[in-house]
């Protein structure tokens, strides 16, 4: 009879080996996919760790946050293409990371929800670069992550892990608003006193990128705004409620000369803090912010035709999924979550 070879543990040495190596890996994606905002975003983590940070710090001691870290690694590893020997790796992986966080799901506690979150973010991305046939992972991901959130409140995310995920994650959230065409809830209170919160003590760290903070927190805060607008825009249409729409006319104007304002602060802070004109987080939040002016001013000019047009919306995240962006260049991801979901987005006829 064969004999049962006795399992054998790595040694001290061998797990180090392996945890410097995951490091490595994820240090890889994190490149090829963030580079400009993770550089960027690195001098707000003055008494917390970065999202990658936090994450690299957690292996072997979160299976959820392990396994969908490694889903991402595999499909992740080159900046443009998916290797074809990665992806079936890179698919059971992200299979047994659906169920790590099924599990997670049912067991954690609330003080335990920021990996989870983490998780879940992990798994988006995942499923950006390698859609599934459904083409809906994507989306349950993200509306996961946004139902922790609320679960959450806002209060939980002004610290640690969960602060980095709200930093790294809320742009995709806006994206995905507009995808659905439905409000994005970090326009409610809560969560706009937590980027007020975030611009009053994150403008007073050390470095450059500090410079732009209150402006660009500001942008945030009026950006958020413009998915409900195209929402009720809608609804004002299916109604031809004439009297309403024109309520939202002048609630629309308030926020477009906002943002116009705060765009002509950000271009003065670019000219001075960032001569050279090179790709930047407050370059593509530029960009970003005048493509919501230019959704603005075309939706208020179809508010007041009588009867009001048909209103319709393509998003700057459809636009990469529908050109297969994303897996041409992984950087793609890093330019929408800059111009927090909006670049590229815009209203068609």
């Amino acid at each position: 009879m064969e004999q049962v070879q006795p399992q054998v543990s790595p040694s001290a040495d061998e797990h180090c080996e392996i945890k410097q190596q995951q490091r490595i890996a994820f240090t890889l994606f994190i490149n090829n996919a963030f580079p400009i905002s993770h550089a960027y975003n690195n001098f707000r983590e003055t008494n917390y760790p970065n999202f990658a940070d936090y994450i690299t710090s957690m292996f072997d001691q979160s299976v959820c946050l392990d396994i969908s870290a490694y889903s991402v690694c595999l499909v992740f590893r080159n900046r443009t293409g998916v290797e074809a020997s990665l992806l079936n790796k890179g698919r059971n992986a992200y299979i047994h990371a659906l169920q790590a966080l099924q599990q997670s799901l049912s067991t954690e506690h609330t003080s335990n929800k920021a990996d989870i979150i983490g998780a879940s973010i992990l798994l988006f991305m995942y499923e950006m670069r390698v859609p599934s046939e459904h083409h809906g992972g994507w989306a349950s991901h993200c509306d996961g992550v946004a139902a922790l959130m609320k679960e959450m409140g806002a209060q939980n995310f002004t610290h640690g892990f969960a602060r980095s995920c709200y930093i790294f994650f809320r742009g995709f959230l806006i994206a995905s608003a507009f995808h659905k065409e439905q409000p994005c809830f970090l326009e409610e209170d809560q969560w706009q006193q937590l980027a007020e919160r975030l611009r009053a003590e994150d403008s007073q760290k050390p470095g450059i990128s500090r410079m732009f903070v209150d402006v660009t927190e500001r942008i945030f805060m009026e950006l958020v705004k413009c998915p409900r607008y195209v929402y009720e825009a809608q609804s004002h249409r299916s109604t031809q409620n004439s009297q309403q729409a024109l309520v939202l006319y002048s609630r629309i104007l308030c926020t477009k000369s906002n943002l116009g304002f705060l765009v002509a602060q950000l271009k003065d802070l670019i000219s001075i803090y960032q001569p050279e004109n090179s790709a930047s987080a407050p370059e593509f939040l530029l960009n970003g912010a005048v493509d919501a002016l230019h959704l603005m001013n075309t939706l208020v000019q179809k508010l007041i035709m009588a009867p009001i047009p048909p209103i319709r919306v393509y998003s700057g995240l459809a636009r990469l999924l529908d050109n297969k962006y994303i897996v041409q260049d992984a950087r793609c991801l890093d330019r929408l979550g800059c111009s927090m979901g909006m670049s590229g987005t815009r209203l068609v006829d």
